[in-house]
């Protein structure tokens, strides 16, 4: 089975990703400092956006270079702390791994991450930035298998019906007469992510208020009452003329 054209990647709150980092020339700890900054990306939908520290919409982190174990930056790292450090590295390659914490407290949504180095040329003491941007985004989603967010669920049962299942049921009449139907819902097919984050940043309070409500999409109350919103304002239309020659079946 060939691998879809269209990937990204996804991750959880509270979790770790690992990046890979390859160097065109010898890495020194001595005279290479890095940082990891994750940036928010609107897509472009809100007003006079841009990503602020201030705001939790941009995260910049300085690299601990004492090489450590995924295992024990767990027993280090806080649930709500962002953190990078160095996991390996490989002087054959000159590439380093690197361990990227992600708070509990994360905004829901898509990220650009971008790797800023700080060079000291050992000869010259001159010092220079440059920063590069990987190819690919991250997207950061609630992570109800983790106790500490607060969208947790403990019953292993319960995340597998609600969370892992692809095909379901859904119920319809009323309350003291209901009908079965099985149900799609589709939740991992391509593209879904990316619309169902879009839909919640054109909603009106994002588009006209960027820099101040996209950080509330940390919150998961505030992401259900956006969505809720959103399926009348971005999904659906409401029509009882009778008149339905423009609609799609």
């Amino acid at each position: 089975m060939s691998e879809p054209e269209h990937q990204i990647l996804v991750a959880r709150r509270a979790n770790f990703i690992q990046l890979k980092i390859k160097f065109d020339r010898d890495y020194s700890p001595k005279y290479d400092d890095m940082q990891v900054a994750l940036e928010y990306d609107d897509f472009g939908v809100t007003k006079n956006f841009n990503p602020s520290v201030s705001n939790g919409t941009k995260i910049v982190m300085d690299l601990v270079e004492e090489e450590v174990s995924v295992d024990e930056i767990e027993e280090l790292v806080e649930p709500n702390q962002w953190s990078a450090n160095l996991v390996e590295t490989n002087p054959e390659t000159d590439e380093l791994t690197l361990a990227i914490h992600l708070s509990v407290d994360a905004i829901l949504g898509k990220y650009n991450v971008k790797m800023i180095f700080n060079h000291t040329d050992p000869d010259t003491d001159e010092k220079s930035t440059t920063t590069h941007e990987l190819l690919k985004p991250i997207f950061i989603i609630f992570n109800p298998y983790h106790a500490s967010d607060t969208v947790f669920m403990e019953d292993e049962d319960g995340r597998k019906e609600y969370l892992e299942s692809e095909k379901g049921i859904v119920y319809r009449g009323s309350a003291k007469q209901r009908t079965p139907k099985n149900w799609l819902f589709g939740q991992f097919e391509e593209f879904i992510l990316e619309h169902s984050i879009k839909s919640l940043l054109r909603d009106e309070r994002q588009v006209k208020h960027g820099f101040k409500n996209i950080s509330k999409l940390r919150h998961p109350w505030y992401v259900a009452r956006v969505l809720s919103a959103c399926i009348s304002q971005c999904s659906l239309v409401g029509n009882w003329s009778g008149e339905y020659a423009d609609g799609i079946s």
